[in-house]
């Protein structure tokens, strides 16, 4: 009997838990920021200093590489993405090095920005939890239109910080590229995001992302490009064809760039 209880009072334990996902998951699981946050970049060894500690210059280096793959995992600016663009080595360069640059510059600004954004769903998330988990609270109840106001707002305002880097990428991207990296950006629906090559294909529906994603499971990745032409048209399995292409050819060109812009990389990444 104690473990039909314990069980019984387990289950109902996770409701509030599922709640608040879904009353948040049309803002906050499409959020690059959450991607990024939930996949970091991988940490790096740097050399020791003068007393067998890191040296000053080391862990700045770190903390600004860190912050690089962080902003190109949420900004579709990876080593796949860059080479799904086709860019060249020289734009290449260009686009990672206004990515450092901003990163450089930008430490308090997008800090103040992260902080922000993170206080307000924490506010809005436990008034859910509130909500959900009783007792009833008129008060509680009647500020979350204001909470959930106040964390768009400051999603809103980080993305505004982040514009200008935007803007710069823009600027060293072809018409083509541009349309692309916008689809790659955009290419996630309800946390489901389309696969591979296709993420690159503007205008896709939410339903065909979500038929993309079952394909890709069910077929696997040998048998998508095949099965997908029963979801896109001909136009979007062009587009996705092109992505294909550009990988092959521009991912040595991409991995040249990489190690001038960010010598980190030829480091050692530990587990």
């Amino acid at each position: 009997m104690a473990v039909v209880v314990r069980r019984h009072w387990a289950w109902l334990a996770s409701i509030p838990i599922m709640v608040i996902a879904v009353f948040l998951g049309v803002e906050q699981w499409r959020s690059p920021q959450v991607q990024a946050q939930a996949n970091p970049p991988p940490a790096v060894s740097v050399e020791g200093g003068q007393g067998g500690g890191p040296s000053a210059e080391a862990l700045a280096a770190k903390r600004v590489y860190e912050k690089v793959q962080s902003l190109r995992l949420e900004l579709a600016l990876g080593s796949q993405d860059l080479s799904a663009l086709g860019v060249s080595m020289g734009s290449a360069q260009q686009i990672l090095s206004a990515i450092k640059s901003f990163a450089e510059s930008s430490v308090e600004a997008m800090a103040a920005a992260d902080a922000a954004e993170q206080a307000a769903y924490r506010h809005l998330a436990e008034a859910q939890r509130k909500v959900n988990v009783g007792p009833r609270d008129e008060g509680v109840l009647s500020s979350i239109p204001t909470l959930r106001e106040h964390y768009l707002s400051a999603k809103a305002q980080r993305g505004a910080v982040l514009g200008d880097l935007v803007n710069q990428v823009n600027g060293l991207l072809t018409t083509d590229q541009r349309a692309m990296w916008h689809a790659a950006r955009s290419s996630s629906v309800d946390g489901v995001a389309a696969p591979g090559q296709f993420r690159y294909v503007a205008g896709l529906t939410g339903e065909q992302v979500r038929q993309l994603d079952l394909l890709a499971r069910r077929e696997g990745a040998s048998g998508l490009q095949t099965a997908a032409s029963r979801v896109l048209s001909g136009g979007q399995m062009s587009q996705a064809q092109q992505a294909l292409t550009n990988m092959q050819v521009s991912a040595s060109a991409v991995a040249l760039a990489e190690r001038q812009v960010l010598p980190l990389l030829n480091q050692h990444v530990s587990e």
